[in-house]
């Protein structure tokens, strides 16, 4: 039996739509300083699943992902495009912010947009948040050589490429017992060697190993998606009873939950994929997950340096920052030279801006 059958579409359109919109309204609330303080219970909880869960969605929605140098174009055109426009976008910011440009380096800061590592971007431009693309790209690569790799893995298929492929699903398992299981010692390497691994490769490794992980399990072991979902339920009600530890004094279950939570998090997420697409307008969020990511960050910043703090202005905040980010990516989305400009769907449509 093939181990990774890409016919089977656990999500569709809608369903995947949803849970992207569920995910970027708990990525507002995380990065919206007033409603969830830095370094507060809340924002750790967050942290530990609400960016990942979309590293992990692509296993369970489209499979059929083959690598060519056209896909590579486009994906380096759809991604790096934006990144690029909000690179400069977000370095011009923090200039102003600081009133002087005496920081900025141009190696510095090609260094950063190549390596596209959370310190190096924050060091250069002043935001984090743009790691995402990077680490994006290199991810959808790892995901199209899997899954290229699983289709040789076929029984129909031809034997002479499975030393390959054999090799490269065994590297990729050791990198994710490594990352996953020996957390300590992945944070001492990639502390080390993070800002020298371009494109963000190491957290895209990370990421992809747990999707791999997660799709496996939900694949194999029957009915795995409703007690992750209830496993999350229960972590997350110790959690914050317990003030932001499980309380589970065991060595090998620190461990390993890092990996427990977010897994068990899109279990929930899987689990209720037709309850979100009843929530009104929760589809067409997702839809436009990707611009809000891009806008939304500049937009809260600039809400809580004019809007003083207080429980009702967190709220305030966070529904605002919501509502001019989707407006924002509506009018991005919708004027065709703006969408060709920012957000191109690949070669040709970027191409089409400059050449008839």
């Amino acid at each position: 039996m093939n181990i990774y059958n890409t016919n089977t579409e656990y999500l569709n359109k809608d369903e995947s739509n949803a849970i992207k919109g569920i995910l970027i309204l708990l990525i507002i609330a995380g990065h919206t300083h007033y409603l969830v303080p830095q370094l507060s219970p809340t924002f750790f909880y967050l942290y530990r699943f609400h960016v990942v869960c979309f590293f992990i969605l692509p296993f369970f929605y489209s499979h059929k992902s083959s690598l060519s140098w056209n896909k590579i174009k486009d994906l380096a055109i759809k991604l790096y495009v934006p990144y690029l426009i909000f690179f400069v976008v977000c370095t011009t910011l923090y200039g102003i912010s600081l009133k002087n440009f005496s920081w900025f380096s141009v190696t510095g800061s090609t260094q950063a947009f190549i390596i596209g590592s959370e310190e190096l971007l924050k060091q250069e431009s002043g935001f984090k948040f743009l790691w995402f693309i990077p680490a994006f790209f290199s991810f959808t690569m790892l995901k199209s050589l899997f899954d290229n790799a699983c289709e040789i893995l076929n029984p129909s298929a031809n034997k002479k490429h499975l030393v390959f492929i054999a090799s490269f699903l065994s590297i990729i398992a050791l990198i994710g017992v490594i990352c996953w299981f020996f957390p300590n010692q992945w944070k001492s390497f990639r502390l080390n060697y993070e800002q020298y691994v371009p494109f963000g490769m190491l957290t895209a490794l990370r990421f992809f190993t747990l999707g791999i992980f997660t799709f496996l399990i939900i694949r194999f072991i029957p009915y795995i998606k409703y007690l992750g979902a209830i496993i999350f339920v229960i972590l997350s009600i110790m959690y914050f009873i317990n003030e932001g530890q499980i309380g589970i004094n065991n060595d090998a279950f620190k461990t390993i939950l890092p990996l427990i939570f977010p897994v068990c998090a899109f279990c929930l997420l899987l689990a209720g994929k037709k309850l979100w697409t009843y929530i009104p307008f929760m589809s067409e969020l997702g839809k436009l997950s990707f611009p809000i990511y891009l806008v939304h960050v500049i937009v809260y910043n600039i809400l809580e340096q004019i809007i003083s703090y207080s429980i009702l202005n967190a709220g305030v905040i966070y529904v605002s920052t919501i509502v001019i980010s989707v407006f924002i990516s509506l009018i991005i989305t919708k004027i065709n030279i703006l969408q060709k400009l920012i957000l191109p769907k690949g070669y040709n449509d970027f191409k089409s801006l400059f050449i008839k």
